[in-house]
């Protein structure tokens, strides 16, 4: 299972925890209900986007992050906030967003007059062409299918059991497609291929690190040489100064011995001989040996997973036995009309995460809910993906 693909739950999930802390625990402050905030936006361009899609530009994204800052910065909810500062914050990554935030001002008693600081916050994400934001991933962006549970102006509302989402895909009547067994090894194989390709690459073949013990041997054979020419020199005038350098000289003997020994280590195969390399190639023969075993007609069969189904398989794939299919997920991958790109927008989705979702207990929760309902706003928003 890809570790990144935990990274939206994990701070979806955090925010959810840092939020609900606000309603429960308000003794020795108060909200700062009727003060009027600071209304900030900014953008950037991430180095995870260049490192993930080298070669193409952000500055489409980029533009399209601001305008959406700009639609949802000029929404009525906005102009009348109180007891926030609110900040659209767009970023181009592997995550291209904007995040409109709602922080809560509040003031602790004894504070001195007109002192205030955030406490909690609430917020709008809107994502732009990103897989993960609409599926929820299980395992290698394949997932269990999303429970439809309402409308969003137009536009479905989905519960993945992480968040609720609404998927703006104008033109994509099926967004979620059945993932067959063949779909489910390919990718396992791709992803183990690419934890190989680590241990394969220049940076841990050892060249780099062998690199810097010759250059360090060559640095310390010309002071070993120098050491060694002084002790000899002052054998007569200083016997006991001479005496004391050949003691460093024989020590740096000794360190000469052992960069060369560590020189002539052939690191490109301690890599390949490790144990997690090991590990990553068996799983690949594995993952091959069974997808080789099955017919076409198994191939194209809907996959169903289950993460203790290895322990009755003793296969990597996790693939739950057809006589067993009631015990694991179906799985789904996403309809590829919805994909990554830099170029134009394929779908948005969209997250609210308030609090105490459907009830004004803090400022911000209370900023949330009502752009929610400002339909000329999302209308705006969403024509950006229709226009394509």
């Amino acid at each position: 299972m890809k570790g990144v693909s935990y990274n939206l739950k994990i701070a979806l999930l955090i925010g959810l925890l840092s939020m609900s802390s606000v309603i429960s625990a308000q003794e020795g402050y108060t909200f700062a209900k009727d003060r009027k905030g600071s209304v900030k936006s900014r953008s950037d361009i991430s180095y995870t986007f260049r490192e993930m899609f080298p070669g193409e530009s952000p500055e489409f994204l980029k533009g399209s992050l601001n305008k959406i800052a700009s639609i949802l910065l000029s929404s009525e909810t906005v102009k009348g906030a109180k007891g926030v500062d609110i900040e659209a914050y767009g970023s181009v990554s592997e995550f291209t967003n904007v995040d409109l935030s709602f922080q809560n001002l509040a003031r602790s008693e004894g504070d001195p007059p007109g002192e205030y600081y955030h406490k909690g916050s609430s917020s709008v994400n809107v994502y732009i062409n990103d897989p993960q934001s609409a599926s929820g991933n299980i395992i290698n962006n394949f997932f269990k299918l999303p429970v439809k549970v309402g409308e969003f102006h137009g536009y479905p509302l989905y519960d993945c059991e992480i968040y609720i989402y609404a998927l703006v895909a104008p033109g994509v009547s099926n967004p979620f497609l059945p993932c067959t067994k063949e779909d489910l090894i390919r990718g396992m194989v791709k992803d183990e291929r690419e934890k190989m390709k680590m241990f394969e690459s220049a940076e841990n073949d050892g060249s780099s690190e062998k690199e810097s013990i010759d250059e360090g041997l060559k640095d310390i054979k010309r002071e070993y040489a120098e050491m060694k020419k002084m002790a000899e020199a002052k054998k007569k005038s200083d016997p006991e100064q001479a005496a004391i350098l050949m003691e460093s000289v024989k020590g740096m003997e000794l360190v000469i011995k052992e960069l060369e020994n560590s020189a002539s280590r052939d690191f490109a195969n301690e890599a390949k001989n490790s144990p997690e390399y090991t590990y990553h190639k068996e799983v690949v023969r594995s993952l091959e040996e069974e997808l080789n075993g099955m017919s076409p007609a198994e191939r194209a069969k809907q996959a169903v997973w289950s993460q203790g189904a290895q322990e009755i398989t003793g296969r990597y794939s996790g693939l739950v036995p057809d006589n067993m299919r009631e015990h694991g997920t179906p799985l789904y991958k996403l309809n590829p009309a919805l994909k990554q790109s830099s170029e134009r927008i394929n779908f948005m989705t969209v997250m609210f995460l308030t609090s105490n979702p459907g009830m004004d207990r803090t400022p911000a929760d209370g900023c949330v809910e009502r752009i929610k309902g400002e339909s000329q706003i999302w209308r705006q928003i969403f024509s950006l993906a229709e226009g394509n």
